[in-house]
């Protein structure tokens, strides 16, 4: 717990810590230090100083008011509720974890990872309404590995990736297979983009797009799992032969 900080001391020591875990200066004044700095003005108007997370959540209370008359968006109360979050787990750990896992996830998963989580979603920019999902799937895909007895991807063979996609696949609803092989093809271009080192999955990631019309989506759906797995079959048959 950080006894005494202001709360403009905490938001400084939280982008120090943004820079050291490699977020871009683009990100953190475009993106990060904007949403911290929708708080800090109500500590101003209250004559507060110090950081205190009660004071932080009336905040969010208020906004969550305003919701409900109608005289801000969700979006925009998201973003305060978001930052609140990241303020008052800064407060308690010292640490800052812009990726949040939800309590209670059984996909824990090391620093390191927890990390690569928050770079990729920098570098992605999903919308709020998508961001849970491609969280869920990547932190089970490197829980996985962990599992598996893997410090990081670097030794992580294509065919074991192929391995957890059809494990995955017979675990889930058909309907998620596209988005969880989208959201994988997406992490890989991520890591191959910036040098990480991680097997080349990309094009065993790929997934065909949903026929938009309802006549024909559920024929295409099925006739691109079809291709899927068949494509694995004969990748895997001629890293057999």
């Amino acid at each position: 717990m950080r006894d005494n900080v202001t709360i403009n001391e905490m938001i400084s020591q939280m982008i120090s810590d943004a820079r050291r875990l490699g977020y871009s200066e683009a990100s953190i004044w475009r993106n990060f230090s904007p949403r911290l700095a929708l708080i800090a003005p109500y500590y101003s108007k209250k004559g507060v100083v110090v950081y205190d997370p009660e004071i932080t959540n009336e905040y969010v209370d208020l906004q969550k008011e305003r919701l409900e008359k109608g005289e801000i968006t969700i979006h925009y109360y998201k973003r305060v509720k978001s930052a609140a979050n990241h303020l008052n787990g800064f407060y308690l750990t010292g640490t800052l974890h812009l990726n949040t896992p939800k309590r209670g996830t059984k996909y824990q998963i090391k620093a390191e990872n927890e990390r690569l989580i928050d770079l990729f979603l920098d570098y992605k920019k999903y919308d709020p309404n998508t961001r849970d999902d491609v969280v869920w799937v990547v932190r089970r895909y490197l829980h996985h590995f962990e599992n598996h007895g893997y410090e990081s991807l670097e030794t992580v063979t294509v065919e074991q990736v192929r391995e957890f996609i059809l494990k995955t696949a017979s675990e889930i609803k058909t309907s998620s297979l596209h988005n969880i092989l989208l959201y994988l093809k997406h992490f890989h271009i991520f890591l191959k983009e910036n040098g990480i080192p991680a097997p080349d999955c990309v094009a065993l990631c790929h997934s065909h797009k949903k026929r938009p019309t309802p006549a024909g989506y559920r024929h295409g759906f099925l006739s691109s799992v079809f291709h899927f797995l068949l494509s694995l079959f004969l990748l895997f048959r001629g890293g057999r032969s």
